[in-house]
């Protein structure tokens, strides 16, 4: 996966996320496609090709999110610490990877709430119960990141098939 088309997927995956789920689902299970994105390609992909769908997806969340409310880079800050977390904890766990980079996906979306409202109560705002409006967050990405995963498994699976010889 090039540079180029990480950027792409992230760019799109933003744009989706802040124009056309907020209407197909409650304003309160709102899930967080970049986030589900970048986590499982931390745990199969690598570091380094989850960082860019990091960083440009963050970024662009940061641009288009509506209110003033959200500091410049502290979404793509987020997606990048947690990238490379999942990253570590991928390496220390080898072989079946699935039910692990979904419960990385839940704990993920856990803390990236909480970064998230860090930051935002940095310029003011607050929430009175955090835990009980991200507890459904975490839920949602969690069961949106299986099909994902999922499919990540298999196009690691399929790369490593073709590398082979091939005759």
């Amino acid at each position: 996966m090039s540079l180029p088309l990480a950027a792409a997927g992230a760019i799109t995956l933003a744009l989706i996320e802040l124009s056309v789920v907020p209407y197909l689902v409650p304003p309160d299970l709102t899930p967080d496609l970049v986030l589900v994105a970048v986590i499982p390609i931390a745990a199969f992909f690598g570091l380094e090709r989850a960082l860019a769908w990091a960083f440009v997806g963050g970024l662009m969340l940061d641009l288009l999110s509506a209110g003033p409310y959200r500091p410049l880079g502290a979404t793509a800050f987020t997606l990048l610490v947690l990238a490379g977390l999942t990253a570590a904890a991928a390496r220390l766990v080898p072989g079946g990877r699935v039910p692990l980079a979904v419960a990385l996906v839940a704990v993920a979306a856990v803390v990236y709430h909480l970064a998230v409202l860090f930051f935002i109560s940095l310029r003011g705002v607050s929430v009175a119960e955090p835990l009980a409006t991200i507890a459904p967050l975490a839920v949602v990405d969690a069961i949106l990141a299986v099909p994902i995963v999922v499919g990540s498994m298999l196009l690691v699976r399929r790369a490593e098939r073709q590398e082979g010889l091939g005759w």
